[in-house]
């Protein structure tokens, strides 16, 4: 799905919108980008989103499916086996504000349970932060697979500031990856938000799945 095809509500004030189908074609999902007005076009103008959805898919079946993805959207890394001691001292921006914020939220619009993946290349401006937040799962995981400058990856749950769980902040154009499953026996969901923070401008590809 291309950023154009998306649809801005609210006479051009309001979030762009997309009606979203699953494996077995229901079209019980949607997609919303919010951010400021020229800030969203500037991140996601030339995106064409890879969307996957299966709600008949779960367990192992789903673990599977994630890792053949994740392998898949791996290949367009541009350094895979980046050296870790290269910046080993980086200190990336802790600051967030509303002006220079983009969140993409994914949700049901009715039932319950979903293997879901999301692959988008798109363009990172600095010290801009992209939020992708996923309905509520048990297991997810996120990478981005940069083609230029440095965007770093952070994972919280149930907020945009709620403590980091998982973090990777590799330098330029190295592999970020993270990762969170809820402790067994029970498995209780959670809402997992991504955030992709631009600590040099660039492009990268950004992938997230989770069930």
């Amino acid at each position: 799905m291309k950023f154009s095809e998306l649809k801005r509500t609210g006479k051009g004030s309001g979030p762009w919108t997309a009606r979203l189908a699953d494996a077995s074609g229901a079209g019980d999902y949607e997609m919303a980008i919010r951010g400021p007005a020229a800030l969203v076009p500037r991140v996601f103008g030339k995106s064409d989103f890879e969307i996957k959805i299966d709600a008949a898919l779960s367990g192992e079946a789903a673990q599977k499916r994630l890792s053949e993805l994740h392998g898949k959207y791996s290949s367009t890394a541009k350094d895979p086996y980046a050296d870790d001691g290269e910046n080993p001292f980086k200190k990336p921006s802790a600051k967030v504000s509303e002006k220079t914020a983009v969140v993409v939220s994914f949700r049901r619009t009715r039932g319950e349970g979903t293997f879901w993946s999301v692959f988008v290349p798109l363009f990172v401006p600095r010290r801009v932060s992209l939020f992708f937040i996923l309905p509520p799962v048990v297991t997810c995981a996120g990478a981005v697979f940069p083609l230029s400058g440095d965007p770093d990856l952070f994972l919280t749950l149930n907020g945009a500031f709620t403590p980091t769980v998982s973090t990777r902040i590799r330098a330029g154009t190295a592999v970020d990856r993270v990762s969170f499953t809820s402790a067994p026996p029970l498995f209780f969901p959670f809402v997992p938000f991504f955030r992709v923070s631009g600590f040099a401008a660039g492009f990268t590809g950004f992938f997230m799945a989770g069930f």
